[in-house]
Formats: C-alpha cells, structure tokens, sequence
C-alpha cells in the first residue's frame, strides 16, 4: 500500500515504513489503511478508540482497530534543526 498525505498541517516530507527490495513485503513499520484513519481522525481531533451507541444499543467503536502513524503527527521525532520541510507528506509502504 502506497498513500500520499499532504497539507493539513501533518509533519511534511516524512517516509514512513518501507519495504523489500521489489516493494512485495513491508520491511518495517507495516502500516494498514486503519491506521492512515486512526491518523486523519486523530489530526481531526476524533479520538478513533471513542464509541457510539449503534441501533441495537451495542457500543460500536468509530475505528475498531489502528493506530496513528507517529511519522505524520510528530510524536516519533522533530525534523533536524536547520532541515528545510518539504511541501507534503509522503507515506510510502510497499
């Protein structure tokens, strides 16, 4: 899976994860697009693990599994001092 993200005040010009040489199998970091969700609603300010009532009355989670991407929040590490940022957010996985 490839996404690009750019704009919205994410952290700019991030890599995040990568993976084997003919881009088959996530080497590190294998993100899932629950994830990019978990990412864009946290970045919304929609916590993903929060729940709603659905028309049974059972609590329903807004997004039942993944995590936000630390590379594009800013919680993994600042950008080096004196590092130009780019102009998007590139989030690469193969």
């Amino acid at each position: 899976m490839s996404v690009l993200v750019a704009g919205g005040g994410l952290a700019m010009g991030q890599v995040a994860g990568s993976s084997n040489s003919k881009g088959e199998i996530p080497v590190d970091a294998p993100y899932r697009p629950e994830d990019v969700l978990a990412t864009m609603y946290a970045h919304l300010g929609i916590d993903p693990r929060q729940t709603f009532t659905d028309f049974a009355g059972r609590p329903r989670y807004v997004l039942e599994q993944g995590e936000p991407i630390a590379e594009l929040t800013g919680a993994a590490s600042d950008p080096t001092p004196g590092e130009p940022e780019g102009d998007g957010t590139t989030l690469a996985r193969g």
